[in-house]
């Protein structure tokens, strides 16, 4: 169960988070300058989703689960767990199931699917999609397996991922997605991934 503090201080270093990556400015106008980008206002919306959803009133998480898919046209689980530091593209379209657990740091291009929901004898209790820390989710992947990525992950823009990647630092790419090359941690949390491109 998470607490209001938490979620608060999760939500202060997602959107601390999105200014390092965009290069804006300590203080409030710079803050308020990107509160109203759509990958901003669905992690906001799942920050505070994902805390309802766990007290008394969470029928409302429904609520801002369809204020999200309108903004910003994600569909962020509110049971879904995520570390601090998430940073979502403002292209809509990604989705996370309420399997999926993504560490600190981790960043979505946009259009993602990460859902289990077309495999047989799904069972949320045993089956998860794992992320680790400061991984990296291109364009229009797919994550389709209760598969584990380790931390350092880069997903290349169309990949299908259907088996876990064990390696830290990996860089993953086409249908099924296999290990192309790998990079070392300190250039992963270097790397800026809203610049384009990848290491």
């Amino acid at each position: 169960m998470i607490t209001f503090q938490q979620t608060i201080d999760n939500l202060a270093a997602d959107i601390g988070r999105r200014k390092q990556l965009e290069g804006k400015p300590s203080g409030w106008f710079a803050t308020f300058s990107i509160l109203f980008k759509c990958g901003v206002v669905s992690v906001i919306l799942y920050r505070f989703s994902h805390y309802l959803v766990h007290t008394r009133f969470g029928f409302l998480h429904k609520l801002l689960a369809i204020i999200d898919q309108v903004y910003s046209k994600n569909e962020i689980s509110a049971h879904a767990t995520a570390g601090p530091g998430l940073v979502l593209g403002d292209g809509g379209g990604i989705g996370l199931t309420q399997v999926a657990i993504v560490g600190k740091n981790c960043t979505f291009l946009g259009c993602n699917s990460i859902t289990l929901g077309a495999m047989e004898d799904f069972n949320v209790n045993l089956h998860h999609i794992v992320i680790g820390d400061h991984c990296v989710i291109g364009s229009s992947v797919r994550i389709m397996r209760p598969v584990e990525i380790a931390a350092g992950t880069q997903i290349k823009n169309n990949a299908v991922v259907m088996f876990s990647a064990d390696k830290v630092g990996s860089v993953l790419s086409g249908i099924p997605a296999k290990r192309r090359s790998v990079e070392t941690y300190e250039n992963v949390i270097a790397w800026n991934p809203l610049k384009g491109g990848y290491l």
